[in-house]
């Protein structure tokens, strides 16, 4: 059996290599709007507010992480996800590290029938641009798609609660946690740590959760900005940002 000193210096162990890796992190949730939002106001669905300098992004623009974006309609318009407004992450640990003014949108493409892959685009816009409510676009509408996921939502609002948040022991960050994978001599620790961390999947700022497995981050040198759902009831889309870019709120 483990002795009492052995357990303390397990938890000095763990203690010393998380807190350091501890991240600030906002966990996102939704529920339907019982009225429209205002222009420039956080929220998920609905219609988007998009400069007007700019208009409805196409499937052309968007990511191609599958490789397969060239079978679909690249003239056809993106669906859009939601918005947010770096004035509504003020007052939180996470919105030290971002830009006070401006925010972003995300807008996506899934096609499940043929290809089985969606593709996302994030669009920052600033406080200077004016922003105009845009009307869906019709092929949006008719769900020329055929498979009911790119077709308007009604809006929702959301709620961001802030947590703090650990890498997953199996992930680009593994090393930086020795001896905290599965099976290894700190794993229950860690585990039960995170857990009592970072709970949610869907959220911004800190470090990515994979939907299954490990943590998705390309590299030991990004953090998670966004994790959002695609759909009210399904669908993932991550989004990474070099840790260096954050703070500058760069999301090219």
């Amino acid at each position: 059996s483990t002795t009492r000193p052995e357990k303390l210096d397990a938890v000095k162990a763990v203690r010393h290599m998380a807190f350091p890796r501890r991240r600030p992190a906002l966990s996102l949730s939704y529920k339907p709007a019982e009225s429209d939002p205002e222009l420039g106001a956080s929220y998920l669905w609905g219609l988007p507010d998009i400069p007007e300098s700019e208009s409805w992004p196409k499937i052309r623009e968007l990511s191609d992480c599958f490789d397969a974006k060239s079978d679909l309609p690249q003239d056809d318009h993106c669906a859009f996800v939601g918005q947010i407004a770096f004035s509504d992450m003020q007052g939180t640990l996470l919105g030290l590290e971002l830009p006070t003014d401006g925010g972003f949108a995300v807008f996506k493409i899934t096609e499940v029938e043929k290809l089985g892959i969606h593709e996302a685009l994030v669009r920052p816009w600033n406080n200077k641009a004016r922003l105009k409510r845009h009307q869906a676009p019709q092929d949006l509408i008719d769900d020329k798609l055929g498979d009911s996921t790119n077709t308007p939502q009604p809006p929702h609002e959301i709620t961001l609660e802030e947590e703090l948040s650990l890498p997953h022991y199996d992930g680009p960050y593994a090393k930086m946690i020795p001896d905290c994978g599965y099976g290894e001599k700190y794993h229950d620790l860690y585990s039960a740590l995170r857990d009592a961390c970072n709970s949610h999947v869907l959220g911004f700022g800190g470090y990515l959760e994979g939907t299954s497995g490990a943590d998705p981050s390309p590299d030991s040198q990004s953090l998670r900005f966004a994790v959002m759902r695609v759909t009210p009831d399904a669908g993932i889309v991550h989004f990474s940002v070099p840790a260096a870019d954050f703070k500058e709120g760069r999301l090219d």
